[in-house]
This record gives structure tokens, sequence and C-alpha cells, in this order.
């Protein structure tokens, strides 16, 4: 097992399908909803709601924005997503507690009767941040388990691309270096051109992705996977033939 923390080395023992059910039961217990940060969409020229209807001009295999309001869209708490947060979201597993999913409570046990044979520090809770949560669902699908997250220079460290404390949506987050991760707070997120027409309407002509995005090793291609999940919009007016 992986050099790691009592609360990300308990994640570690569960089977993928007690992540899965743990996962459920805090988007549900919690009222997670999708909703966008409005500070991470900037345009004076436009809305939300506008920016939903449009297609893209370069054919259905780009992004229109229906898509693009899914892309940044977060998976979170209401109450957190336009306010700023000091500490992420976490939850807390007892010992013989009644909260969360059955087998979860008995790997729980299983793991401090370990642990506590070994230390004198008895554990009987720990604090698990929500996020690490959804990464060990991550990892877990391909086989692997949650490195040593923290927040060190030169270490891999939790990283919300949607730059929004709270945020659970697995799209949002992975795992990367803290200076990489520290970085993505003063990128503008990617470009978005809108082309109006002199009849008024409008559509997206080009998508920008973000430096993030383009030099993510990870990337394949897809430049707006790993870019920061903010957009700035630049309207382009058609002019009138004199």
């Amino acid at each position: 097992m992986a050099r790691t923390n009592n609360p990300q080395e308990f994640l570690n023992s569960l089977e993928l399908g007690q992540v899965s059910d743990l996962v459920s039961d805090i988007f549900v217990r919690y009222s997670y909803t999708n909703l966008v940060n409005d500070d991470h969409f900037k345009s004076l020229s436009i809305t939300m709601e506008q920016l939903v209807t449009m297609k893209n001009a370069r054919g259905e295999q780009h992004p229109d924005g229906a898509f693009l309001k899914r892309w940044i869209e977060c998976k979170i708490r209401e109450k957190f997503v336009n306010q700023e947060q000091d500490n992420h979201p976490h939850i807390i597993i007892h010992r013989h507690g009644i909260t969360w999913p059955l087998k979860v409570r008995e790997r729980f046990e299983d793991f401090c009767v370990s642990k506590n044979e070994k230390k004198i520090k008895k554990i009987n809770f720990l604090n698990i941040y929500c996020h690490h949560i959804i990464l060990r669902l991550i990892v877990g699908r391909s086989g692997r388990q949650l490195p040593l997250l923290a927040a060190k220079k030169n270490h891999e460290e939790a990283s919300h691309l949607c730059d929004t404390t709270g945020c659970l949506r697995e799209e949002h987050l992975c795992i990367e270096k803290r200076e990489i991760n520290r970085s993505r707070i003063g990128c503008g997120g990617i470009v978005l051109t809108i082309f109006r027409n002199i009849a008024g309407e409008c559509c997206i002509f080009q998508v920008n992705p973000c430096e993030h995005g383009i030099q993510h090793p990870d990337a394949n291609g897809d430049y707006l996977r790993y870019s920061c999940r903010k957009i700035q919009v630049v309207c382009r007016e058609q002019r009138k033939s004199v």
C-alpha cells in the first residue's frame, strides 16, 4: 500500500463498490447539485442562459453552449458555490456509528482494530475530505490507490480544476503537483469567441483552451479536459456593409 496518512489509508482499504456507496450517501445526505460558479463565467455581452442555446459554427463535433455549461458546472452544495471556504468539506466516520453504509462501517471497525493493536494513541474516528473520497473512486477504476496527498513543495495534491472549494464533480478533480495546482488560481480559463451577426443571432466561433489544458501530459488531444473550468467570453459583431 502506498505511503499515506490514516484517512487516505482507510480509503485505500475500501473496495471500489464501497467507495461508490459512500459517495452516493454523501450526495444524498448533503443535497449536492449541479451549479455554475458565477465568478467563473466572465462576459459583458451574454448570459449563461443565452450560451446554452448556441451552436458551434464549426459543426456538431465541436463544443456547443450546452456542452460548455455542463463542462463548467460544479457538483456542489448550494451554500458553497459562490462563497469562499476556509476548509474543504469533510465527513466524520466513528467507530460503532450508524451514519454511513454498513460495509464501510464494518471496514472502518477492522481498520481501527488493526491500527489500535500497533499504536498507543487509539483511533476511534477519522475526518476524511470529501474530495479525497471522489479521487479514491477515480483512481480505483484503473486499479490504483491514492498516493500521499500533501500540501508540500514537490508533493502531489488534490486539484480542483474549477478552483471551487467544495466541488465534488469527478471531471473537476485530479491529482497533480502542488506547483501546477497553485498556478491554476490565477488562470482565467478558456477563451470563448462568440460571433453575433447583424440580425443579432449568436454562435460559438472558437474555443481556446487554457495553458494548463494544452500542456497537461494526459490531455491526449482533448485540451478542454484539464483546462481550468472557467470561461472568458469575447464577442465579435458582424459589421454592416457600406
